[in-house]
């Protein structure tokens, strides 16, 4: 059934997949191997079964060929921000028992030093790039053009940093 699930979700038959439901995926899916792996490796139940051994190096092959499909999201980042950002989940997965050995704080705040660096500041500096000219009302005023004013920039940012929360946090 977790197999199933989670291939439904990833064909989009039902609904759109969303990137942020990939961690939680694997980590269901390497949990249900992990369990009935398990309970094949005890002598009782299906472990009992004269075709245990036979399961049990299928289910090696079928962690072979889940680990070459997640070894793919170490590649970026995109996959563990995702989630993070997502306001349903942001860190629901760290939470789980087979994440206890993850220091979650350390993708917290990469996630947040990636956002700020890579959004957050970027979109401020629009922000004040396209305020660059003031509107001014038809009065015989001169514009004062801001766009190369580094000081207001700084300024800018320095307010962000101190008194703005950013969409991250």
């Amino acid at each position: 059934m977790p197999f199933q699930r989670c291939t439904e979700r990833f064909e989009c038959n039902e609904s759109r997949t969303e990137i942020d439901y990939i961690f939680f995926a694997y980590d269901t899916l390497y949990n249900h191997m992990d369990d009935v792996e398990e309970k094949l490796r005890s002598r009782t139940g299906i472990g009992a079964l004269s075709c245990a051994p036979f399961m049990l190096s299928m289910m090696e092959r079928m962690k072979d060929t889940l680990s070459k499909y997640y070894s793919r999201t170490e590649i970026q980042t995109v996959y563990i921000d995702a989630m993070i950002l997502n306001p349903r989940t942001k860190l629901v997965i760290a939470e789980k028992e087979s994440w206890s050995d993850v220091d979650v704080d350390e993708y917290r705040l990469a996630s947040r030093r990636r956002f700020i660096e890579e959004y957050d500041n970027k979109r401020l500096m629009e922000t004040a790039s396209n305020s660059s000219t003031i509107q001014q009302p038809v009065a015989k005023r001169p514009r004062m053009s801001l766009g190369n004013d580094s000081a207001y920039r700084d300024a800018l940012l320095s307010r962000s940093s101190k008194h703005r929360r950013n969409d991250f946090d």
